[in-house]
Parts: C-alpha cells; sequence; structure tokens
C-alpha cells in the first residue's frame, strides 16, 4: 500500500514536474518567438525609417539640384538679356550720335557753301554793277568828249581846250544853224565887236 502510494505520489510529481517543464518551455518558446517578432519588426521599422530618410534626403537634394539649376538659368538669362539691352542700347546710341553729326556736317557744308555762294554771287553782282557804271560812265564821258570836240572842230576849225572855253565865255549859246556844209549844233553869240580869232594855244593867251 505504501508503495503504491509511493508510486502515485512520484508519478504525480513527475506530472506536476512535466506539465511545469512543459509549461515554462512553452513561455519560453513564446517569449523567444516574441522577442524575435519585436526584432523584426524593430528591424522592419528601422529599414522603412531608413529607406524614408533616404528618399527624403534624395528628393530634397533633387530638389535643390532642381532649384538651383533652374535659378542659374534664370540668372544665364537675364544677363544674356541685361548684355543684350545693353548692346542694343549702345548700337542706337552710337547710330544716333554719327546719323546727328553726319547731319550737322552736312548742314554746316551746305551752310557754308550756300553762304560762300551768296558771298561770290554778291560779290560778282557787285564788280559787274560797278563795272558796268565805271564803263557806262566811261563810256558816256568820252562820248562827250567826242561830241564836243566834233562840235568844236566844226563850227572852229582845230582850236584849243582854252580857245574853246573862252569863245564859249564871250556870251555865245548852242543853236542849230549851218555851218561847214550841214546842219549841226555850234555855239553862235551876238556880235559885239570885232570877233576875236581863236586861241590857239594856252601860251598864245598868256602873250595876248
Amino acid at each position: 500500500m505504501v508503495v503504491v502510494v509511493v508510486v502515485v505520489v512520484v508519478v504525480g510529481v513527475v506530472v506536476v514536474v512535466g506539465v511545469v517543464l512543459a509549461a515554462v518551455v512553452v513561455v519560453v518558446v513564446v517569449m523567444v518567438v516574441v522577442v524575435v517578432v519585436l526584432v523584426v519588426v524593430l528591424i522592419v521599422v528601422v529599414v522603412v525609417a531608413v529607406v524614408m530618410v533616404v528618399v527624403v534626403v534624395v528628393v530634397v537634394a533633387a530638389v535643390v539640384v532642381v532649384v538651383v539649376v533652374v535659378v542659374t538659368v534664370v540668372v544665364v538669362l537675364l544677363l544674356l538679356l541685361v548684355v543684350v539691352v545693353v548692346v542694343v542700347v549702345v548700337v542706337v546710341v552710337v547710330v544716333v550720335v554719327v546719323v546727328v553729326v553726319v547731319l550737322a556736317t552736312v548742314v554746316v557744308v551746305v551752310v557754308v557753301m550756300v553762304v560762300v555762294v551768296l558771298i561770290v554771287v554778291v560779290v560778282v553782282v557787285v564788280v559787274v554793277a560797278v563795272v558796268t557804271v565805271v564803263v557806262v560812265e566811261v563810256v558816256v564821258v568820252v562820248v562827250m568828249v567826242f561830241i564836243y570836240i566834233y562840235i568844236y572842230i566844226r563850227i572852229y576849225g582845230r582850236v584849243s581846250v582854252v580857245g574853246i572855253a573862252t569863245s564859249y565865255g564871250l556870251g555865245g549859246r548852242w543853236s542849230a544853224n549851218g555851218g561847214g556844209g550841214g546842219d549841226f549844233l555850234h555855239l553862235s553869240g551876238p556880235t559885239v565887236g570885232p570877233t576875236q580869232p581863236p586861241i590857239q594855244s594856252v601860251t598864245g593867251l598868256s602873250r595876248g
């Protein structure tokens, strides 16, 4: 009887110990599985976080690169535009200055030429007028002298200037009486006494 009890107790203890050990094993296995799962989850989370960080860094870097490229292109285009505008303005200013200088030079040359032509025309007109007046006066004087000499020669023959003047001073006047074969103007005057012969020269007048 005692042996049976002892066997039962031993079997019971063994069963209990086996159950406890099984429970402990199960708990340990469960804990290991949980730990493994937690480690795997943590690794996955870390990997995802790293991937997300890498993606964010890559996206930010790409955005920064794109922005830098766009800004660089815009700045280069603006600089090119400014250079083109400056070059165009300089060219326009130079062309305007050249045109203005050329036009001013042409105007000055034309004005100078017009002034020179006017001066030449005025000088020519004045010279022609003076020469014409002088020629006319000379012709008139020569014609008058020839007419005067011709009249006195027709009237008195060869006489000197003093004789002509003396004869004219005797109170004579111009008349249209005939003389020497034809009608012509000659000097005549009233008879106041013996007719004085014409004086032939200034020397003869001084001796008389």
